[in-house]
């Protein structure tokens, strides 16, 4: 007895088979009847993937695409030629825009860093005490009215550096 159920496990096992079989036998029609065209993709164990049309010998990792082929019409070709052209030549425009903007920002950056470099100085020097900034012991309002005229002139100057910096990074 053990042994007819052993085969009848067999020939459970080979229908199965064969209904599969048949089953892939009759979509076949159907797939190119849809205008679709099969296509294998195979990956290795090393993870390489290929593509073929028909299938492998060895059929492990493969899987089955269904690509649907278009038949080349010189019209629609002239129309996405056109259409590629175009959006070339505006990316080159924009490029070409956004380079000279970038130019712009670093000579501004230039003059900024300029001013920057000098208004330190300035506040370096005018934090010297001169002739006619005391009175007595104190040192006179018009003392810190330059001191704060000249942090003002550095922070503004600081301000420009930062905001040339954000918009160069926006552009990059």
């Amino acid at each position: 007895m053990v042994g007819n159920e052993r085969s009848n496990v067999i020939y459970v096992g080979e229908a199965h088979r064969l209904r599969c079989v048949i089953a892939a036998v009759l979509l076949v029609p159907v797939v190119v009847l849809a205008g679709e065209v099969p296509v294998y993709k195979t990956a290795s164990p090393r993870g390489s993937v290929s593509y073929a049309d028909a299938p492998p010998v060895d059929q492990r990792n493969t899987s089955i695409l269904l690509v649907e082929p278009h038949a080349a019409d010189p019209e629609a070709a002239k129309v996405a030629q056109s259409a590629l052209l175009d959006a070339r030549r505006r990316q080159q425009q924009e490029a070409a825009a956004r380079d000279e903007k970038l130019r712009q920002l670093n000579q501004e950056m230039l003059v900024a860093v300029r001013r920057l470099q000098q208004a330190q100085i300035e506040v370096e020097k005018g934090r010297e005490i001169g002739a006619g900034d005391r009175q007595g012991r104190r040192l006179t309002p018009e003392y810190w009215q330059r001191q704060r005229l000249l942090e003002m002139e550095m922070t503004r100057a600081r301000e420009d550096m930062a905001r040339l910096r954000s918009q160069g990074a926006a552009l990059n």
